[in-house]
């Protein structure tokens, strides 16, 4: 596709959102179909096309990766945890499948973290997707436990809470 070095970035908005929704469904049924049902796939494509989806998204600080002729490539952000004001919820990483592999979802990470910490979080949280493990491990993460995430229709999908302070 590209190299990273290419990549500008800059906040979500609305306009953003049809082609989030692509990318985020691109991204997760290349990268997590071997750690997911057929049942599990076409319930998180249906998720991610939901209007909560969509509103979710815009409570999430959101940068948006863009190549250089403008096609969204990656996402990352975050939120407070109303529990722990000063931990920051990492959300919304995603990274087309063409550039796996290049560090771009670390960078993505990194600046959703950086900017979590002007705010005033002083550690992060996620709640990884299952294939997801052994990249947030990468970045400094720790398994707190593994738990499912409710995907609507009465599926889950697998995940690790992790931690990084």
């Amino acid at each position: 596709m590209l190299a990273t070095d290419a990549i500008t970035i800059s906040p979500y908005t609305q306009q953003d959102l049809p082609e989030l929704r692509a990318l985020h469904a691109l991204s997760f049924h290349k990268l997590a179909a071997g750690q997911h049902s057929a049942e599990q796939m076409y319930a998180h494509a249906r998720f991610i096309h939901d209007d909560a989806y969509g509103e979710d998204v815009a409570r999430c600080n959101l940068q948006c990766a863009r190549d250089d002729a403008g096609r969204l490539v990656a996402t990352a952000g975050w939120i407070s945890m109303d529990n722990a004001p000063d931990t920051a919820r990492i959300r919304k990483v995603f990274v087309h499948p063409d550039l796996a592999g290049t560090g771009l979802g670390r960078r993505m990470v990194g600046l959703a973290e950086d900017l979590a910490q002007v705010a005033g979080c002083a550690d992060y949280f996620v709640r990884a997707n299952i294939n997801a493990k052994g990249f947030y491990k990468r970045l400094g993460y720790s398994e707190v436990k593994p738990g499912v995430m409710d995907i609507g229709g009465g599926v889950n999908l697998p995940v690790m809470f992790m931690h990084k302070v």
